[in-house]
């Protein structure tokens, strides 16, 4: 695994870590096989709360809603989170997004990228987002860029700030972004 700590890049290999991501459906939203959603929302938008504070702000172009399933499955997803505190720290974007109305869960697909407040970046093909342990998980490829640097590695996890990485089987080079203009 590789350590990403905010400011600095610490490397750290550990023996084994458990994925906890579990693998994206074939399904689109709008795709579900046999399920009919009990609503469809254009322009969906959430506020997800603990105890009055907003925790994050869930916005998708389409979702459908299985409410017996307890279950949100999104299209262009968008969401940020906050601390206790209002301040915005960490936002997930992805194509397709499946929302656990009930434990807050959220797993995310294609595309997803992770941004934290002070610019650190993860791309990834699917992600989960644990509400209860506030860590996201994937067994994907990721790549992790902070200023110019850059690791990539199979399988992550992680804060929503970026701030306490680990990334299994680390792959490539650390190495600085080539900068255009520099040679």
């Amino acid at each position: 695994m590789i350590a990403f700590a905010r400011g600095a890049l610490l490397a750290t290999v550990f023996l084994s870590l458990s994925g906890c991501s579990s693998p994206p459906s074939t399904d689109r939203p709008g795709e579900t096989g046999d399920r009919s959603p009990d609503q469809v929302i254009e322009g969906f938008a959430m506020i997800i709360t603990d105890q009055g504070v907003k925790k994050s702000r869930f916005r998708a172009r389409r979702a459908m809603i299985f409410q017996d399933e307890g279950m949100v499955e999104s299209e262009d997803v968008h969401v940020e989170f906050f601390r206790s505190n209002g301040e915005h720290y960490s936002t997930i974007t992805a194509d397709r997004g499946v929302l656990d109305t009930k434990t807050k869960d959220m797993d995310a697909y294609r595309n997803v990228v992770v941004v934290s407040h002070d610019n650190i970046r993860l791309e990834t093909e699917s992600l989960h987002w644990d509400e209860d342990q506030d860590l996201i998980t994937t067994d994907d490829p990721v790549t992790l860029i902070q200023g110019g640097k850059r690791i990539q590695g199979i399988g992550l996890v992680s804060d929503l700030s970026l701030t306490d990485v680990k990334i299994r089987e680390p792959m490539g080079v650390f190495r600085d972004d080539d900068v255009p203009g520099e040679g």
